[in-house]
């Protein structure tokens, strides 16, 4: 056990905080626009007379075939320490060419009869294959010694595989791996994060994210907008072995009660599951004119297991503490401002999470997990963007084809204010020659030794070696990408 969470937490370190120099900050297109996700169903009528003609509208004797590619070639730059002595701009500490992101998505919608009606969706990108790191050895005693082995395997992810059917049109059925959406947050929707098998895309922040197998039910209230939801959610298994030694009582459950009064929209949600935190869930949503406004909160009720935790004794030493006594709050709120005369949108969000640490820093728990004996069971806190610290806000500023233009220009801003890191990108692309968009961004960060933002490209390379990530010391950088689509489009 200890094996496995250690791989997963400081290689979800990686993964976490890689994309803050890579990514583009402008919001592509929602995979539900390709794949043209069904609407749920949030009102019932009394059944028409008119079922047959709509019947045959609604079936299908050939699949629905939709999909995207994306084709990018990119460089990279990054100076590390920017602030102090670090690397003079004509000798970078890194560059080269960006990992490519050519890929493609494919999906398909069946529908055999009016009231069922089966989804899917498989995802590939170049070159095709994915680098699988596996601890095969870890002496959990200081100093940690840790041997690894590089698998290589295909790249290429089911998605999400469905079926919608509904009884009556009074209760709606959708069983599979299908992706579960229950917050309204941005960036930040710890809500959401319960269910979610991926992490939130700041290049596309409100495209699906991966979800698990699981069945939901779907009861609209007759005559109203207010509709009840029920979830019953298999665990993540990473392999038939693990799928079979899973149990009856392994599988979560979870109600959500949502209630629409005029254009607010307010839902109370509950989730279970053995072995973990029960929480119970708070969202809203409104608007007025150009603005929409969110919130959600999240209340993490004791563990019935332990939960280990970093606590600071000194300037460089730690020791485990367990939480699993305290009741843990999640809060996140923002706003969307939406100018479509001038093709603007503005976002800010602000998450509190109480899963993070208050005093302690990225540097602070890697060195944790390389001294004290047991860390490596830590409560996953490095699985990814807002997990770390406790309070963190993003604003982002956005326009489409400026002033009429083919230029696009977006600002992307994040910090974290339990350590003061974080890091600013402005981004400009160009489109021509019809299905070509050349694109440059500047992502300059800031934050003392250790600190989360501070060197995201750095601590990367870092932990490929690990002979180095003891010795790594993370200070701002400055990071320039360049990147050119080529013929990307959706079909």
């Amino acid at each position: 056990m200890k094996t496995r969470l250690l791989s997963t937490g400081l290689f979800l370190a990686a993964l976490a905080v890689a994309p803050l120099a890579a990514q583009d900050t402008a919001p592509a297109a929602n995979d539900e626009d390709i794949f043209g996700q069904e609407e749920e169903v949030t009102q019932t009528t009394d059944q028409t007379q008119n079922a047959a003609p709509r019947d045959a509208i609604l079936t299908s004797a050939v699949p629905w075939i939709a999909g995207s590619f994306t084709g990018t070639v990119g460089l990279d730059w990054n100076w590390s320490d920017v602030w102090g002595s670090g690397s003079e701009f004509l000798n970078p500490t890194s560059y080269g060419l960006s990992q490519s992101a050519t890929g493609v998505k494919l999906g398909f919608v069946a529908r055999p009869a009016a009231d069922i009606s089966v989804t899917g969706q498989v995802r590939t990108s170049y070159p095709f294959v994915k680098e699988i790191v596996a601890v095969t050895s870890v002496i959990d005693v200081p100093p940690l010694v840790v041997t690894t082995t590089t698998y290589l395997v295909p790249d290429f992810t089911v998605w999400s595989l469905y079926s919608k059917f509904t009884w009556n049109d009074a209760l709606f059925f959708t069983f599979g791996k299908q992706p579960l959406k229950w917050g309204t947050g941005y960036f930040f929707s710890p809500a959401d994060d319960i269910f979610a098998r991926s992490e939130v895309d700041l290049a596309n922040p409100t495209a699906e994210r991966e979800g698990p197998l699981a069945l939901k039910v779907h009861y609209p209230i007759p005559r109203t907008m207010h509709n009840l939801y029920a979830f019953a959610v298999l665990p993540a298994a990473s392999g038939a072995a693990a799928l079979a030694a899973m149990k009856p009582e392994d599988i979560a459950v979870a109600a959500k009660a949502e209630v629409l009064l005029g254009n607010t929209e307010l839902a109370l949600a509950g989730y279970y599951q053995r072995n973990q935190r029960p929480e119970a869930i708070l969202t809203g949503s409104t608007g007025t004119g150009d603005f929409n406004f969110f919130a959600e909160c999240t209340v993490a009720f004791p563990s019935p297991v332990s939960e280990n935790y970093i606590e600071a004794t000194g300037p460089s030493t730690y020791a485990l503490i367990d939480r699993s006594a305290e009741t843990l709050f999640s809060t996140t709120a923002g706003a969307i401002y939406t100018n479509a005369d001038w093709n603007f949108t503005a976002v800010a969000q602000y998450l509190y999470n109480g899963y993070g640490y208050s005093s302690l820093n990225l540097g602070d728990l890697i060195r944790a997990i390389l001294t004290v004996p047991g860390a490596s069971s830590l409560v996953g806190t490095f699985s990814g963007l807002g997990k770390i610290g406790q309070h963190y806000a993003v604003a982002y500023l956005g326009w489409t084809s400026l002033w009429d233009s083919d230029w696009d220009l977006s600002v992307l801003a994040i910090e974290n204010f339990s350590d003061l890191s974080g890091y600013v990108k402005p981004a400009l692309s160009f489109s021509c020659f019809g299905y070509v968009k050349l694109s440059g961004s500047v992502s300059l960060s800031w934050g003392g030794e250790g600190t989360e933002f501070a060197d995201p490209a750095g601590l990367v390379a870092a932990m490929r070696d690990w002979t180095t990530i003891a010795s790594f010391v993370a200070k701002p950088s400055l990071s320039l990408s360049l990147t050119a689509s080529i013929g990307s489009t959706s079909f």
